[in-house]
C-alpha cells in the first residue's frame, strides 16, 4: 500500500489554518458546502491563534528543560514529529508553514459512502483566504510538489483549465486523467482538493456565489454558532445524520447476511427504531483562546423531544447547588440535576419496542422484584431527587471515586436496599458492613472477585445514597465533611468562583478539575501503555531469528528497535509533580440542556492569573 500523499496530520493543520478580521467569510463558505458534507475543520483566525499559542501553557511546557529530558525519546535529532512530518511535506516546520496562510480557511471532508473513506487519501477540499498573498502561497505550493515529486519519482505535475482557471495538478506520471492533489487560486481563494470531482465543485461554487445547498449542515452550524456565541478559533464538526446512515445500512447489511441474526426474534429495523440512534444529527467540538481565558465546547444536536438514546444522556432543568462536602484537594468534583427515574423509565420505553424480547425482559425483572420484595422503578429511583455529583482522587494505580445520589425518601430508600442485599447475598455477594463516624459502609465482596480486586462499597446518610469504588480515603473524607465540614470545598476559593462567573447563566451542572493533578494521571496512564507496548515487542522478537555477532541482530533484534523506535518518553525522566502545577492550573466546567442539543463548556485561565 504507497502511503498517503495527502492530508497528513501536518497538512489537515496546514490546510485548516487562516486569519480572518470577519468571521463572516466562513459563513460564506459554510452556503457553499456540498450536500455530501460529512465533516468539517475550521480556524478563524491563525495569527490570532498563533499568538495566543505562543503565549499559552501548552507552549511553555514544550520549553520546560523537565519536560525536553521526558520527551527527549520523541525528539529524534531534537526534532519534534509534527515538525519532521511539516519538513518532510513543505520543507519547513510546522509553526512556521502555519503562519503562511493569511485568511480564513476551511477543510471539507466529503463522501457518498464509507468505501470513499477506505483508500489512502481522504475525500477532502481545502478553502484558505489569500489575502493578497498568492504569489507567497504559489510558491509555498510549488515547494510542496517538487518535494513530492522528489520522493517519489512517479509524480509529475500538469496542469489543467477548469471554468477559466488554472489548476495545478500531482498525478501519476503516464496517466491521462490520474489526480494525487491539486490547487488553484480562485479569486482570493486558495483551493485544495484531493480529486479533480471536488475541485470542479468549488471552482464553480466560488464563481457563481452558490453551492448545491446542503441544508442539513448549514442547519447544525448555525445552531452550533448560537450555542457558542458566535464562531470560536476552531471548530471541528461531523455530520451525524450522514455517519448513522452508514452506520444503519452497514449495521442491516450484515444482518442479513448473517443466519443467526435472521433468526432472531427481533429485527435490526426494530433495534434501531428503539435505540432511536437516528436522533443523533451532529457532533462538534469547539475551541477558543484569548490572553484572558481559554474555553473548550462540546455539542450534540438532536431534535426536540428526543425518545432513544439521547434521553439518557440529558439532564433535567432547575438550580444547580454546589455541595460543600466535595473536599477541595479532589482531582475533580462536579454536580449534576439528573434523574435516575428518568434514566429508568426511558430505558424501559426503549426495551418496550422491542415487541416480544420485551415481554421476557418484563418478565425477568418482575420476577427478580418478586424474589427481591422491591420496586425498582418506585421504591429505589422513585426515593431519589434528581441531583447527582461525582468526585474522583488518587493515583493512577489506586485512584478513588464516589458518586452521591440525593434522597428524597431515605424510609423506602433503605428498605430497597436491604431487599437488594438479601435477594443480592443469595449467592452472588456478601457485604461486609463497618461504622465511620456512625455512619455505615457496606463493602460489596463478590463471590468471584480476585485478590487485589478494587473495593466497592455503599453508604445511605440521611440525605445521600453514595457509592465509592477503590481505596475508602476519599469516601471518608467525604463523610467527614458531611458529619462536619471543616476547611473549605471544592468551590470556595478565588480560582473557582471567577471561573464560574465566566461560564453563561442557566448550567444545569458544573464541575473543578485539577489540571495539574489530571496530567500527572494522564502522563502515568501514557507510561503504563509505552511499558506493556514495550513488553509486547520484546515478547514477538525472543527467540526468532538468528543471533548474529552484533547485539539484536535477526527479527527479533529489529522487533527491539521498533519498540525503541516507537518510544516517546523516557521513564526514567518522568517529571515531578510542580512542573504540572506550574502550567495547568484550575478547570471549571458548566453543562447545559437546551430543547435540541445536549452541550459542555470548559473554561480555565492562564496559571499566572490564577
Amino acid at each position: 500500500m504507497k502511503s498517503p500523499r495527502f492530508f497528513t496530520l501536518f497538512t489537515l493543520l496546514s490546510l485548516t489554518s487562516a486569519f480572518t478580521v470577519r468571521a463572516e467569510k466562513l459563513d460564506d463558505w459554510f452556503k457553499l458546502l456540498p450536500k455530501n458534507t460529512v465533516g468539517v475543520i475550521a480556524i478563524k483566525n491563525t495569527p490570532e491563534l498563533l499568538a495566543d499559542w505562543d503565549k499559552s501553557s501548552f507552549a511553555k511546557l514544550l520549553e520546560d528543560e523537565d519536560f525536553k529530558k521526558w520527551t527527549a525519546p520523541m525528539m529524534k535529532n531534537g526534532e519534534a514529529p509534527w515538525d519532521k512530518a511539516s519538513k518532510e511535506s513543505s520543507g519547513e516546520g510546522l509553526h512556521d508553514n502555519l503562519k503562511r496562510y493569511p485568511g480564513a480557511s476551511m477543510a471539507v471532508f466529503t463522501g457518498d459512502g464509507p468505501e470513499d473513506f477506505e483508500g489512502d487519501t481522504p475525500p477532502i477540499c481545502a478553502l484558505s483566504e489569500a489575502g493578497g498573498q498568492e504569489k507567497a502561497l504559489e510558491e509555498m505550493k510549488a515547494k510542496e510538489f517538487e518535494l513530492a515529486i522528489k520522493n517519489d519519482e512517479n509524480l509529475k505535475q500538469t496542469t489543467q483549465e477548469i471554468e477559466g482557471v488554472t489548476v495545478h495538478v500531482l498525478a501519476p506520471a503516464g496517466s491521462e486523467d490520474g489526480w494525487e492533489k491539486g490547487y488553484a487560486f480562485v479569486d482570493d481563494v486558495l483551493v485544495e482538493a484531493s480529486n479533480l470531482k471536488q475541485m470542479v465543485y468549488f471552482i464553480t461554487a466560488l464563481k457563481s456565489g452558490s453551492g448545491e445547498g446542503a441544508d442539513v449542515v448549514t442547519n447544525h452550524l448555525s445552531r452550533l454558532a448560537q450555542l457558542t456565541e458566535g464562531h470560536t478559533d476552531v471548530l471541528v464538526y461531523l455530520n451525524g445524520e450522514t455517519l448513522v446512515q452508514w452506520g444503519l445500512t452497514a449495521a442491516k447489511t450484515a444482518a442479513s447476511e448473517n443466519a443467526q441474526a435472521q433468526a432472531m426474534p427481533v429485527t435490526p429495523d426494530s433495534i434501531i427504531a428503539a435505540l432511536g440512534v437516528e436522533e443523533l444529527q451532529s457532533m462538534a467540538l469547539m475551541l477558543d483562546i484569548t490572553d484572558e481565558q481559554s474555553r473548550m465546547e462540546v455539542a450534540l444536536l438532536h431534535p426536540e423531544k428526543p425518545v432513544g438514546l439521547v434521553t439518557l444522556m440529558r439532564g433535567t432543568s432547575g438550580e444547580v447547588i454546589l455541595p460543600s462536602f466535595i473536599p477541595a484537594d479532589v482531582i475533580s468534583g462536579s454536580v449534576m440535576r439528573y434523574s435516575m427515574l428518568d434514566l429508568w423509565d426511558n430505558l424501559l420505553g426503549m426495551i418496550n419496542k422491542l415487541g416480544p424480547m420485551a415481554a421476557m425482559a418484563t418478565m425477568q425483572l418482575g420476577g427478580a422484584e418478586a424474589q427481591a420484595g422491591v420496586k425498582i422503578r418506585d421504591d429505589l429511583f422513585a426515593s431519589l431527587d434528581d441531583e447527582y455529583i461525582e468526585m474522583t482522587d488518587g493515583t493512577l494505580d489506586k485512584q478513588s471515586q464516589v458518586l452521591a445520589f440525593k434522597v428524597k425518601d431515605k424510609e423506602r430508600l433503605g428498605g430497597a436496599i436491604d431487599g437488594i442485599k438479601r435477594f443480592a447475598g443469595g449467592g452472588f455477594a456478601a457485604f461486609e458492613e463497618s461504622e465511620f463516624l456512625g455512619y455505615q459502609i457496606s463493602m460489596i465482596k463478590s463471590a468471584n472477585a480476585q485478590p487485589g480486586a478494587t473495593e466497592v462499597g455503599f453508604c445511605l446518610t440521611e440525605d445521600y445514597l453514595i457509592f465509592s469504588t477503590g481505596p475508602q480515603a476519599l469516601l471518608k473524607k467525604v463523610l467527614s465533611r458531611m458529619k462536619e465540614p471543616s476547611g473549605p470545598s471544592v468551590w470556595e476559593n478565588d480560582r473557582v468562583q471567577d471561573l464560574l462567573t465566566r461560564l453563561p447563566a442557566g448550567y444545569i451542572g458544573a464541575g473543578v478539575a485539577d489540571g495539574g493533578k489530571l496530567m500527572k494521571v494522564f502522563v502515568d496512564a501514557m507510561g503504563m501503555v509505552q511499558g506493556q507496548a514495550a513488553k509486547t515487542a520484546k515478547k514477538k522478537g525472543k527467540g526468532k531469528g538468528k543471533k548474529g555477532p552484533g547485539e539484536g541482530s535477526g527479527l527479533g533484534g529489529l522487533v527491539e528497535e521498533e519498540a525503541k523506535e516507537d518510544t516517546w518518553f523516557d521513564p526514567n525522566a518522568i517529571p515531578p509533580d510542580a512542573m504540572w502545577k506550574r502550567y495547568f492550573g484550575t478547570n471549571v466546567s458548566g453543562y447545559y440542556n437546551p430543547a435540541d442539543a445536549i452541550y459542555y463548556r470548559s473554561v480555565t485561565t492562564p496559571v499566572a492569573a490564577q
